[in-house]
């Protein structure tokens, strides 16, 4: 704990209006990483979606239900709720991905 605090006085930026907002930004744009992957598991032929690793998927997954749960420790709202919509995304990628490698065409 000590480090932390030791970081927060050594990085006086975070304290700032600016930083607020580039960190509001960046939560905000957090869930629509995972857009264009939810397109292409849409939109790919099944075949295609050999490549897509779901185990990595499931590994993302766990992170953000990881960092959605310190949010909640941390009472950080937009944290929770990028977390919580990133969670959802990358879930729908894991259902679709599974379901549409499995469709027999």
């Amino acid at each position: 704990m000590q480090i932390l605090q030791w970081l927060q006085i050594q990085m006086s930026f975070l304290q700032t209006e600016w930083f607020s907002v580039v960190y509001g930004l960046v939560v905000f744009l957090n869930p629509f990483a995972m857009v264009p992957q939810l397109i292409s598991s849409v939109r790919a032929k099944p075949e295609e979606l050999r490549g897509v690793s779901v185990t990595m998927l499931i590994l993302f997954l766990v992170i953000q239900i990881a960092v959605a749960l310190g949010a909640i420790k941390n009472v950080d709202m937009a944290l929770f709720a990028s977390m919580s919509i990133s969670t959802v995304v990358t879930f729908t990628v894991i259902v679709i991905t599974i379901f549409r490698r499995n469709l027999k065409m």
